[in-house]
């Protein structure tokens, strides 16, 4: 018995640290927390286990440490660095504007992170190093009307980044590109659509992803993800995620490229999930052609912002 405890122990550590991952956010808790999975969907382990809420998670280009932003600090929502084998985290902004998503630039150097100012609601763009202590570069600057909080991620081996900007006022999305020192004008990017949001890059850096949905968010409009080349911005793919995520109103949450780029892990209300109801948040994996999804997550509680793992 004490041999089979013991073997036990050992293949759950082995799942722990020596295959492909994924870091999402669940609220099974009661309140959003960073988890990780094996990209199966087994081997389930909540990474913050305190009392904070934390969001939007993006693991380092190394597989080493995991951005995302939290409440811990009592102030504001602000952008933290966690080692994710043990657990230490590094406070890496600490104003009191609230700031939201996180991401690595691909040498790992610097952090790009959306930015609001006190009681406003149109967000920039800032770029700090990722060691802590450095003057913060700020990347966007919208005016009034416009917001660029609805995702972005570093291109051109991290010399540009791909944005989406808000219209606050109208309604929808349209995705931007700029230099990631801020120099220049932000300007659309070739061949995409509009209404469109959350874009991420592959780890590789040769493709873009995002979601697309109708005009003002309208309920029972479907989503689409489409798939562009970076650089030529040609559109290779597109496709709608398969039952049971409805084919109205899909409600999509989070997208990330696998740690190998042949796959994307999206997060999408569900049909038929634990609990019942058609509005829980759910992690799929599914080809970059639209096939073969498969279902991560099946709780009563939402699951969402998902992040591969690049490396074990």
């Amino acid at each position: 018995m004490r041999k089979t405890r013991v073997v036990s122990g050992i293949l759950a550590i082995l799942l722990l640290t020596g295959c492909a991952k994924i870091i999402f956010v669940s609220e099974r808790d009661g309140h959003s927390q960073l988890y990780r999975m094996q990209v199966n969907g087994s081997v389930q382990q909540n990474l913050s286990s305190n009392q904070y809420s934390e969001r939007f998670p993006d693991a380092s280009p190394d597989g080493t440490k995991c951005a995302f932003s939290s409440l811990r600090d009592g102030v504001a929502e602000n952008i933290f660095v966690m080692d994710i084998e043990n657990g230490s985290v590094q406070q890496l902004t600490s104003s009191a504007n609230r700031k939201i998503r996180p991401r690595w630039s691909p040498q790992q150097d610097r952090v790009a992170y959306a930015e609001y100012p006190s009681g406003g609601q149109s967000a920039k763009i800032f770029i700090t190093p990722s060691s802590g202590g450095g003057p913060a570069i700020q990347v966007t600057a919208p005016d009034q009307y416009h917001s660029d909080s609805l995702g972005h991620a570093f291109y051109e081996n991290g010399t540009k980044i791909v944005f989406a900007r808000a219209r606050l006022v109208q309604g929808g999305s349209q995705l931007y590109f700029k230099n990631a020192d801020g120099t220049g004008t932000a300007a659309v990017v070739p061949n995409t659509l509009a209404y469109a949001y959350y874009p991420v890059v592959s780890h590789n850096g040769s493709l873009l992803a995002y979601r697309v949905r109708g005009p003002n968010l309208a309920p029972g409009t479907p989503e689409w993800i489409l798939i562009h080349k970076v650089g030529t911005w040609q559109k290779i793919a597109e496709f709608q995620l398969q039952p049971p995520v409805p084919a109205l109103g899909a409600a999509i949450r989070g997208i990330s490229f696998s740690r190998e780029d042949d796959r994307l892990y999206v997060a999408a209300r569900a049909a038929g999930v634990a609990g019942g109801g058609n509005d829980r948040l759910e992690i799929f994996s599914i080809k970059l052609d639209g096939t073969d999804q498969k279902r991560l997550t099946d709780n009563q509680a939402a699951d969402y912002w998902p992040t591969a793992v690049p490396a074990p």
